[in-house]
């Protein structure tokens, strides 16, 4: 099995869920007029699009696999890694489409490469939230990895955190000064990532912790042990 189509058998016997991308796509749409009515105004449209994406890349692994549904990818003679880095990819794309569909119009209105979906600050958060739910759910139910985090943010948001991170945005000098605490910001409240002009630490700290959710997800996937309908 070639790595097309293994990322066409996760499409179409895991595909993301219908009524994520339909809400992507209202989320993308909303922010093309927002730019076309004024430039740089889309950036609640990439919050929203992250919100998604805690969800659309909670698709879970053990479940489906035990169950017979990944069989054909996982006796095809390909790597594990192959086969769990394809359900990624099959599972982060949705968002992964409606987020260039945003920052190009971006570009287009701006005139520059330096706007939000695009920047450093920005990709690194598409990744952070792309993968550290997607790692998290392997082994859970579908959904669990983004409920948790939400759970989290709602968690911090009560306990008075959020008006603090607020205030502190106001400062892009308070996160060169504190990049330890303002990577912990980040991490609680993560759809804000984008938006903040990080100090390089920070931001490569978000892509570092991407990475490795990424290689955990790899090694759970080679280690676990699914029963396999032929072998029944």
């Amino acid at each position: 099995m070639s790595r097309f189509r293994l990322v066409r058998f996760f499409w179409i016997v895991a595909p993301p869920r219908s009524y994520l991308i339909v809400v992507l796509l209202l989320l993308a749409a909303g922010g093309i007029y927002l730019e076309f009515q004024a430039p740089g105004s889309s950036e609640m449209a990439i919050i929203g699009i992250l919100l998604i994406q805690l969800f659309a890349v909670s698709t879970g692994f053990t479940a489906l696999a035990s169950r017979g549904y990944f069989d054909p990818a996982l006796t095809s003679g390909r790597s594990r890694a192959s086969i769990v880095l394809a359900h990624l990819l099959v599972s982060a794309s949705p968002v992964g489409v409606a987020w260039a569909m945003v920052g190009v119009v971006e570009v287009l209105r701006a005139g520059s490469l330096d706007v939000v979906a695009f920047r450093p600050a920005g990709l690194a958060g598409l990744f952070l939230v792309s993968t550290v739910p997607w790692a998290l759910t392997l082994r859970l139910p579908a959904l669990t990895g983004g409920a948790l985090w939400l759970l989290v943010m709602v968690g911090m948001g009560v306990a008075g955190k959020l008006n603090g991170f607020l205030v502190a945005r106001l400062e892009d000098r308070w996160f060169s000064l504190h990049p330890w605490r303002a990577l912990g910001f980040g991490l609680a409240f993560p759809l804000y990532v984008p938006s903040i002009h990080w100090a390089p630490l920070t931001l490569a700290s978000y892509v570092a912790i991407a990475a490795i959710a990424v290689c955990v997800g790899v090694i759970y996937v080679r280690a676990a042990s699914f029963p396999l309908a032929e072998e029944n």
